[in-house]
């Protein structure tokens, strides 16, 4: 077996690279840096995954879709304000 990691040895739960001491918060840093600037395509990009994804399950998962959309959005400050339109939160 060559170029193949038998699953003994992989690793497990969190990724290999860390990226250095920081971990998540350093990755979440440089992300919010590859933001600034691109905030609408960002929430816009969002938008249509979490449409997506509600659609693929057919409704099943709204509640967590609609959950992990604003939890994203507040972390990286994309977090849009209700507008005309939008479904009301429950």
């Amino acid at each position: 077996m060559t170029g193949t990691a038998s699953a003994a040895s992989r690793p497990v739960g969190r990724a290999r690279d860390q990226g250095g001491p920081e971990g998540d918060m350093g990755i979440m840093d440089k992300i919010k840096g590859l933001v600034t600037g691109h905030e609408d395509k960002v929430r816009e990009g969002v938008d249509k995954a979490a449409e997506m994804a509600d659609k693929r399950t057919g409704g099943k998962y709204g509640d967590q879709i609609r959950t992990g959309k604003e939890k994203l959005g507040e972390q990286l400050g994309t977090q849009r304000p209700p507008q005309e339109g939008d479904e009301p939160q429950r």
